[in-house]
């Protein structure tokens, strides 16, 4: 895409094999943070993880605002029902099998079964910002944050979506506050747990996404950048593990990952092809939610038989064939079948009924149809 095709006002997301990519360095980080932490019993891998985790909060923001601002251009409105239908559906059913398999296996840990209402109410990262209470089920309070934002933004951006740059002014504003509060409450080792978990304080990773989508399509101009390049500065933040202190990777890495991961995004948008667009990391992402509910709970377990590179080895295995199985027998059968909104959702009250939405002015192309990838926890 050339700059002044960005710049375009019916600029457009659609399929973009890099973005898959993108997915797949951000599960490739989280893994790694498991393996090695886990493995080895070392907290100092946390900051993979977060870097990870960050990424994938940043990429959710920008890909869910893509696509409801190019629903909105293409029909008028915003169909809530239906974007919470295959949000729903999306991610709903691989998590069941997940919570079934947890509460069913947490004796051989020694940890008796986790609590399982949390996570099925999207509310773990608040029970991990206050305990730390979640045992293998812990690492799901990304999810927790994610379903949140899902269930928030759709219907903040209906509502602000007339005024546009209000809308804008508001995000950088929810970006500045959140990465603030990130900071002040990130005092001591408890207070550095409720920095990283808490909703207000990641919502900055996710904001920055939004604001990206937001100015993509209000003509954001194009620039090469190697995405090799960006790639791998999102990854030098992650290895600030050498940095001191419990601050590293609750606080430290989200701030510094979340704009570089913004680049890498739009770096992505601007240049496509190369080595995130290889088939081996858009496979990785579009696995990545399968390999991201397992690989927690398989190297645990993996670990609680003793920590060798052989158990670890096995564990990532057996993580790679459930993630593949859970795609083939859970996540794509399901999304297909269920893709239609059911009449029963169909017929209760229309959401956005009330609600004042931006009409643009400009012309769009009967052939403006957006193919991105759902995001899963992206994932």
């Amino acid at each position: 895409m050339d700059a002044r095709g960005a710049r375009a006002r019916g600029w457009r997301l659609g399929y973009r094999r890099e973005l898959d990519g993108v997915r797949g360095v951000a599960i490739l980080l989280v893994i790694a943070s498991h393996a090695l932490g886990l493995g080895r019993g070392d907290t100092r891998f946390s900051p993979l993880g977060s870097a990870g985790v960050t990424l994938f909060f940043v990429l959710s923001g920008f890909l869910i605002t893509s696509l409801l601002v190019e629903e909105q251009m293409r029909t008028g409105r915003l169909d809530l029902r239906r974007f919470y239908w295959r949000r729903a559906v999306r991610l709903g059913p691989a998590l069941i099998v997940i919570v079934l398999f947890t509460s069913s296996i947490g004796g051989l840990l020694g940890s008796g079964r986790p609590p399982l209402l949390p996570v099925i109410c999207y509310v773990a990262n608040w029970v991990q910002a206050s305990s730390g209470g979640m045992g293998i089920l812990g690492h799901t309070w990304s999810l927790s944050i994610e379903e949140q934002f899902y269930v928030l933004w759709p219907a903040a951006l209906a509502v602000t979506m007339r005024w546009r740059r209000v809308q804008v002014a508001l995000v950088i504003g929810g970006i500045v506050a959140s990465t603030i509060l990130r900071f002040v409450v990130a005092g001591g080792l408890h207070a550095s747990m409720r920095a990283y978990y808490g909703s207000d304080t990641e919502a900055a990773s996710l904001l920055l996404g939004c604001l990206l989508a937001l100015l993509a399509h209000r003509g954001l101009r194009a620039w090469k950048v190697p995405t090799w390049m960006v790639s791998g500065a999102v990854v030098a933040s992650a290895l600030t593990f050498f940095v001191s202190g419990p601050t590293a990777s609750t606080v430290i890495v989200p701030t510094v990952a979340a704009p570089l991961g913004a680049t890498l995004i739009w770096a992505c948008c601007c240049n496509p092809g190369g080595v995130l667009a290889g088939r081996p990391l858009t496979y990785l992402g579009s696995r990545s939610y399968g390999l991201y509910l397992w690989n927690y709970i398989v190297l645990a377990v993996a670990v609680g038989r003793g920590r060798t590179v052989v158990g670890i080895a096995a564990g990532l295995a057996v993580t790679f064939v459930l993630a593949e199985v859970s795609w083939r027998l859970v996540e794509r059968p399901i999304q297909s079948r269920f893709r239609q909104v059911p009449d029963v959702v169909r017929a209760l009250p229309r959401l956005t009924g009330g609600f004042p939405v931006w009409r643009p002015t400009f012309s769009v192309g009967a052939d403006l149809q957006t193919k991105a990838v759902a995001v899963p926890p992206s994932r």
